[in-house]
């Protein structure tokens, strides 16, 4: 994960700070996750154009992690990311095994702050 995370902060833009991480857990048998965003901001629901956002970063520890982007299905193989702008709705899968996937929370600085709530989830 070293690597990866030196590399995120080559890449993100100047405003973009590291918030938080989390590795979240879904037990087996557990159902979809409610539709959800993980940052709520001013501009959350319209056009945005030139703006600095705040990003989800999730990436699959195991193999067979999946989510959705509103009703589309994602599979994630096990090391791979996915890059989330934080007002993109989704939500976590349904899993027959155990999942965990380790999410990183991109915030703008003296802009954005996430949800309460969104770092920790046991599902």
């Amino acid at each position: 994960m070293v690597p990866f995370l030196k590399k995120l902060s080559e890449v993100k833009e100047e405003r973009h700070v590291v918030a938080g991480h989390a590795l979240i857990r879904s037990l087996p048998g557990c159902k979809k996750q409610d539709l959800h965003t993980d940052y709520y901001t001013i501009r959350s629901h319209s056009r945005m154009l030139n703006v600095t956002l705040p990003y989800t970063v999730v990436v699959a520890l195991e193999d067979n992690s999946t989510f959705y982007i509103i009703d589309e299905k994602i599979s994630l193989p096990r090391g791979r990311c996915i890059i989330l702008r934080g007002n993109v709705a989704h939500s976590s899968s349904e899993y027959e095994v155990d999942n965990i996937r380790y999410h990183i929370y991109m915030d703008v600085a003296d802009e954005h702050v996430a949800q309460e709530g969104t770092h920790v989830h046991w599902l």
